[in-house]
């Protein structure tokens, strides 16, 4: 067996043909923003020595007819609520199945949804160590029956956010 040292571009994870790409533009696109990467994007930003343009967290267009391939019942009822929901009046509220929420956080965010009085959708990760009957503040869901769902575990995203009664997304 016979060692190799690594080349400089797997040292920096940047290939010789990134970089001369890189070099060659008058900035870099990231599907971010600094709300959310803004430490990242500066990193990126003194690395590169260009503008870097965050253009946000764009949702791709989902495949047609996807939807009825679905067999879950969870999205089949979500999709059903928000097919009933005027266009671009409901808020979505997820935070993807990575960040898992303190049951503190989770009741504040909720009181918060609670007063918007918006129509709404939360996919909700549970947290381990909380029963599902303490996941929310008490009464929560009986106050917010009309309003909107709560839906625990993962929901196909992309699709809930491509819906036409989605207006606004928070996440």
């Amino acid at each position: 067996m016979a060692f190799i040292e690594p080349s400089e571009e797997l040292k920096t994870g940047v290939s010789s043909g990134m970089a001369k790409s890189i070099e060659e533009c008058s900035f870099v696109a990231f599907r971010s923003c600094d709300e959310f990467e803004g430490g990242y994007l500066s990193v990126v930003r003194e690395l590169y020595q260009m503008p870097v343009l965050p253009i946000g967290v764009l949702p791709s267009v989902p495949e047609e007819n996807k939807r009825e391939s679905k067999v879950n019942s969870n999205w089949f009822d979500a999709f059903k609520w928000l097919d009933g929901q005027k266009d671009k009046s409901v808020v979505f509220v997820g935070f993807g199945s990575e960040y898992k929420m303190p049951i503190q956080q989770i009741h504040e965010l909720a009181f918060g949804i609670e007063l918007s009085r918006l129509p709404f959708v939360w996919i909700l990760g549970k947290p381990q160590e909380v029963n599902s009957s303490d996941l929310l503040p008490p009464g929560f869901a009986n106050r917010t029956l009309s309003l909107g769902i709560v839906i625990q575990g993962w929901m196909p995203q992309l699709e809930i956010l491509a819906h036409s009664a989605v207006g606004g997304y928070l996440f």
